[in-house]
């Protein structure tokens, strides 16, 4: 048999395909090419950033492998990993690089990847029950049955912190989600829209007092 070029690509892709023969020597661990990207955020962690350990192979993993960079999946994919134990920056980072994906348009699966992520409990709460080590006090859905806000002006955020439950983000950095806010249909719960009519909340103990603490706030953000 002879052994042309292509033939010798062939199996040598199936050969990186199917086995782990990319080796992360800060990791200790060999993986496949699945397991990469060629170039992405610093917030990746499912996934290893070739050009940060090979950076002199471009040619190997880009064009021989077919490894390119971060896309929408990698992404998603991470999101989904969001726990309890994770910090409310490393969410934050994931969010922002998410939305700068979503300026462009999106294939029906890409967009079925991201729709999904309502309905996962990867968003970061602020009950305003005090400073906890991770930044947020719990993770929820982003489905309607679950009742929380996004405080997307500072003095929104300062009358109705610890009265409703808060996306656990800074005011100002709301703007760079909002791709991702929108993508999700999440507006909605922008404090800038709610507080020009008066809502009622889930926690039945403290329903009238917020309600009535919400009106008149209301009615000061109407003078």
């Amino acid at each position: 048999m002879i052994l042309t070029p292509f033939f010798v690509l062939m199996v040598f892709r199936k050969l990186f395909k199917e086995e782990n023969c990319i080796y992360i020597q800060s990791a200790g661990v060999w993986v496949s090419p699945k397991d990469c990207v060629w170039d992405g955020p610093s917030c990746l962690t499912i996934f290893h950033q070739l050009s940060t350990i090979y950076a002199d192979q471009s040619t190997l993993f880009r064009k021989q492998l077919n490894i390119g960079n971060a896309t929408i999946v990698h992404l998603t994919a991470e999101v989904r990993e969001i726990s309890l134990s994770t910090p409310v920056t490393r969410i934050l980072d994931l969010f922002q690089e998410l939305s700068k994906l979503l300026s462009k348009p999106l294939s029906d699966d890409e967009a079925k990847e991201v729709r999904d992520l309502s309905c996962l409990e990867i968003f970061p709460l602020d009950g305003g029950g005090g400073e906890s080590a991770k930044g947020f006090d719990e993770l929820t859905v982003g489905t309607p049955e679950s009742e929380w806000y996004i405080a997307d002006r500072i003095h929104l955020h300062k009358c109705f912190h610890g009265v409703i439950s808060l996306l656990a983000f800074p005011t100002e950095v709301v703007v760079n989600v909002m791709p991702l806010i929108t993508r999700l249909g999440l507006e909605s719960r922008l404090l800038s829209r709610t507080a020009k009519g008066t809502r009622k909340f889930v926690n039945e103990k403290r329903k009238l007092d917020i309600e009535l603490e919400f009106r008149s706030k209301v009615s000061f953000f109407k003078r």
